[in-house]
């Protein structure tokens, strides 16, 4: 059952808790970042969001 375990979490995007916590201390600058039109510090790691979450933030012009 590994195999549906694995797709459960991906498609529920399920993380572990240290990874949402790591993020939710990145959003304070995340959130100032959108309405400042600044971009935050880079991520921490690999993945796109504030700590490799994958932000998926779409940017309008």
């Amino acid at each position: 059952m590994p195999g549906l375990d694995e797709a459960i979490d991906t498609n529920l995007r399920r993380r572990p808790v240290k990874d949402i916590l790591d993020d939710l201390e990145e959003l304070d600058a995340v959130v100032l970042a959108h309405h400042t039109g600044r971009h935050p510090h880079p991520p921490t790691t690999a993945g796109g969001g504030p700590n490799g979450s994958g932000d998926p933030t779409t940017h309008i012009d």
